[in-house]
């Protein structure tokens, strides 16, 4: 399973080898979160010390660290034995300018192992988070059921990801987010036609927080998916991922007025209302993606610019 790419600047999936004369690059990688395990019930109310007022500044991180944080970027697009994510580099290079327009500090590395890839996420939940609002880190990769690969083919389990951070660190009460940019499947999303937009409309192109008694480890995480679970993500050769590339377009014009969920929210109906797939094989030919988001925040994110 890997990416389907169009050669001729047309638009790809991440897809097993048999279709690769289809000219298409399909991201596969399908996750799967583990539960957290289940608490005894405490049936004695917190303290109203532990309680905060519940009025509009609370719904939101209160970023007024010193800085935004890091974002690291991995874009793994030559492989040793599977085929090249062409166009990647074009995710790697608008998502990087777009974070550091939001005070980031931003690494972008590319060409991983599997074993360098987790070894950037032990060292960075080791280092000292202390003065930054959150962190991100975003991967573009093939991937396969529940994991994404290395640069080696070696496969990372998509829970093993986050869960350095689950740990005790200088993050805990602040955001994490993590974004893929991968498939999760090999099925190709089928549509059906809308009154409020059709093929007529379609392109063809493919710390702050004060402190608390106890935080659960899966709290203020989330992850953002380029498409659903079983599903194929797709990739422009010459454009860029459909997913990324309009979520950088939206995080220009509303990063620093809305929320970041709000935006995954419009990002998904940005996809589907102007994305649709242009190959030379009809069974992928005019298809279309759906993103997803999974987020156990406990508050809304604005990139609001660093006094």
């Amino acid at each position: 399973m890997w990416d389907v790419v169009d050669r001729n600047n047309l638009d790809e999936v991440d897809a097993d080898k048999d279709n690769r004369e289809d000219n298409m690059n399909v991201d596969l990688s399908q996750h799967r979160l583990s539960q957290p395990t289940a608490r005894p019930v405490d049936d004695h109310p917190r303290s109203n010390n532990a309680r905060r007022d519940n009025d509009d500044d609370d719904d939101f991180y209160k970023f007024d660290k010193p800085y935004r944080g890091n974002a690291i970027i991995i874009n793994n697009e030559k492989f040793q034995s599977m085929p090249e994510r062409a166009g990647s580099k074009k995710d790697g290079e608008a998502l990087k300018r777009c974070l550091e327009d939001f005070d980031f500090s931003v690494t972008l590395k590319e060409n991983c192992s599997a074993a360098d890839i987790m070894k950037i996420l032990t060292d960075e939940a080791r280092a000292d988070h202390s003065q930054d609002d959150c962190f991100l880190f975003a991967i573009f990769t093939h991937g396969g059921k529940d994991c994404i690969y290395g640069v080696d083919g070696k496969e990372i389990h998509i829970d093993k990801v986050s869960e350095p951070f689950k740990q005790k660190n200088s993050l805990i009460g602040k955001p994490k987010i993590f974004i893929f940019q991968a498939c999760r499947g090999e099925r190709l999303m089928d549509s059906v036609e809308s009154d409020g937009f059709g093929p007529d409309n379609v392109e063809s192109d493919g710390v702050g927080e004060p402190p608390r008694a106890r935080v659960p480890v899966e709290a203020d995480f989330l992850y953002a998916f380029s498409t659903l679970p079983d599903y194929y993500s797709w990739r422009n050769t010459g454009h860029g991922s459909w997913y990324i590339q309009a979520m950088v377009n939206l995080l220009k014009v509303h990063g620093t007025k809305k929320s970041f969920t709000d935006i995954l929210t419009r990002l998904n109906r940005e996809v589907i209302e102007t994305r649709e797939s242009k190959t030379k094989a009809s069974y992928t030919n005019r298809r279309q993606q759906m993103g997803v988001y999974v987020s156990t925040l406990t508050r809304n994110i604005i990139f609001k610019p660093k006094c």
